[in-house]
């Protein structure tokens, strides 16, 4: 083999290894932002969910480091100081509250969005509303980023 099959060589595995690459990266994103707008309903109903199911650690995994959760309780900036006060709400053995996204939205490159909702007592009377903010994460999950629910119940004590 001569220089120049060489050459021509790793020029093919440079770009067979580059293609490898990105595609994992590009199947990660949505095709558009009606893709990311189910992606951000999921990711929702499954924080939700979470809460309903009284598992903490995996209702913790849906908020981002630097999340601001605004409430009764005022702001909470950072998970650390949500989960300070959420993690009230998980001390009994039934939610005293659920949500679900009514409003769905997106934004045009599938990296940020935004839910809203009703929030509903124990018995399913309708108590409040939420928003937030969701941002999508390097591996292409969602975390809430902003939680703005000024009338949610708050924590018993």
């Amino acid at each position: 083999m001569n220089i120049t099959d060489t050459v021509t060589t790793i020029r093919r595995v440079i770009v067979i290894a580059a293609v490898a690459m990105l595609a994992p990266a590009q199947a990660e994103q949505p095709q558009s932002a009606a893709d990311a707008a189910a992606e951000v309903r999921a990711a929702e109903q499954a924080f939700a969910d979470a809460f309903a199911s009284r598992d903490l650690d995996r209702f913790a995994s849906f908020i981002h480091a630097d999340a601001v959760f605004t409430g009764r309780d005022g702001n909470l900036q950072g998970r650390e100081a949500v989960m300070a006060v959420w993690g009230r709400f998980f001390e009994s053995d039934e939610a005293p509250f659920s949500w679900a996204p009514e409003r769905v939205l997106a934004s045009s490159d599938g990296n940020m969005g935004a839910t809203t909702g009703p929030v509903r007592d124990r018995d399913g009377r309708h108590v409040g509303a939420f928003a937030s903010t969701w941002a999508r994460q390097e591996d292409g999950s969602w975390q809430v980023v902003f939680d703005v629910s000024p009338s949610c119940p708050p924590p018993e004590r």
